[in-house]
C-alpha cells in the first residue's frame, strides 16, 4: 500500500506524513479521520500514514524523541509544529 500511495494519491508517504502532522486534531483516530475527510484518503491509507508517522518517531534517538515529546505533530522533522 505504501508503494501505491503516489500512484493512488499523487503524494509520497513522506508528503502525507507532513500533511498529517499539520492536522488540527490530536490522537491517532482523529488524525486519520481528518485525513479521510479533508484530503480524501481511504480509511486504511489514513491509518497507515498515522502509523508510519508514529513509527518514525520511535526510530529516533531517545534525545530527539524527548525534544519532540513523542508527538506525531513533529514526526517529519523533530520539531513541534504547534504545541
Amino acid at each position: 500500500m505504501i508503494a501505491n500511495l503516489p500512484e493512488k494519491t499523487g503524494k509520497t508517504l513522506a508528503q502525507w506524513i507532513r500533511i498529517a502532522t499539520q492536522a488540527p486534531v490530536a490522537g491517532d483516530a482523529d488524525r486519520a479521520a481528518w485525513l479521510v475527510k479533508e484530503h480524501g484518503l481511504g480509511h486504511f491509507q489514513a491509518r497507515l500514514v498515522v502509523s508510519e508517522a508514529k513509527a518514525k518517531i520511535r526510530r529516533r534517538a531517545p534525545d530527539e524523541r524527548d525534544q519532540c515529546g513523542n508527538r506525531v505533530d513533529c514526526a517529519h522533522d523533530g520539531q513541534s509544529q504547534g504545541g
